[in-house]
Order: C-alpha cells, then sequence, then structure tokens
C-alpha cells in the first residue's frame, strides 16, 4: 500500500512470501539490515523505495516491473537479484549505489536516466540487456565488469562522463 512503512527500519530478514505489490512511496527513507526476501513480489510501484537502504541481498525472483523512481538515492550492499526484470523505467536507479553484484539476467530494456550518477563496486550483469535509454547511465562509476554483451542500441549521452575500470 502507498505510504505503508516509511522511513521505517527491519533488523533482519525481510521475508514476506506473500507480497506481490509495492505501491507510491510504500518504503521510502526505511533501513533493512538483513536480507530483502519476497519471491512473490512482481510489481514495485513509483518511489516505493527512495532513499532506502539494503545491506543484506535484495532476492525478488518474480519482480517483472521496477516504476519511476523506484530505488532513487538507495544503497545496496548485498546482491540485487532479479531474474525475470525485463524492463526498468525512467528514474529508477538515479544517484544509487551498489556494492555488491547486480543481477537481472532478463533484463532487455533500461529507461531514461535510470541509473544517471549511480555507483557500481560489484558487476552488472544483464546478459540480455539490448535497449540503453537515452542518459541511461551519464556520470555513473563501474569499478566491476559490465556484463552486457547483447547490447544493441544506446541511446544519446548514456553513458556520457561515466567511468570505467573493470571490462565492458
Amino acid at each position: 500500500y502507498d505510504y505503508a512503512f516509511q522511513n521505517s527500519q527491519f533488523t533482519g530478514e525481510f521475508n514476506c512470501p506473500n507480497l506481490s505489490y509495492v505501491g507510491y512511496s510504500a518504503f521510502t527513507s526505511s533501513q533493512f539490515t538483513g536480507d530483502f526476501n519476497c519471491p512473490n513480489l512482481s510489481y514495485v510501484g513509483t518511489s516505493a523505495f527512495t532513499s532506502s537502504q539494503f545491506t543484506g541481498d535484495f532476492n525478488c525472483p518474480n519482480v517483472s516491473y521496477v516504476g519511476y523512481s523506484a530505488f532513487t538515492s538507495s544503497q545496496f550492499t548485498g546482491e540485487f537479484n532479479c531474474p525475470n526484470l525485463t524492463q526498468i523505467y525512467d528514474y529508477a536507479f538515479q544517484n544509487s549505489q551498489f556494492t555488491g553484484e547486480f543481477n537481472c539476467p532478463n533484463l532487455s530494456y533500461v529507461g531514461y536516466s535510470a541509473f544517471t550518477s549511480s555507483q557500481f563496486t560489484g558487476d552488472f550483469n544483464c546478459p540480455n540487456l539490448s535497449y540503453v535509454g537515452t542518459s541511461a547511465f551519464t556520470s555513473s562509476q563501474f569499478t566491476g565488469d559490465f556484463n552486457c554483451p547483447n547490447v544493441s542500441y544506446v541511446g544519446y549521452s548514456a553513458f556520457t562522463s561515466s567511468q570505467f575500470t573493470g571490462e565492458f
């Protein structure tokens, strides 16, 4: 539901096996100190986790939709695992930090400014990514490998002012 857990703190694993929908700003500015496990979560709404912190792994195997600004300015210190995620919409992860691997093997579309000014210290693994939108990764930093061998479209300024220290 909208605004349900804003500014909340969760210590230990967060397990919601039946949660399928996270609404507008539901967990904005929240902290999760254990793994976030929601195996049936499929929809992450607009600004759902904006400015949130995740110190464990984010495991949501059935997420297929990540809305506008869903994780803007968030921090992930564990792995981000969403194997069924196919599209990331505009501004979804803008100004976010990832210190673990980003694993979305079925991701094919990254929208406008989706990861602008983000930092990745682990590998970015999206082998089916084919479309990188305008300004998608502008001013981002990658210290791990960027594993996206099937990119066929790169939008205007998609990687402008970005830094890579791993393989691309």
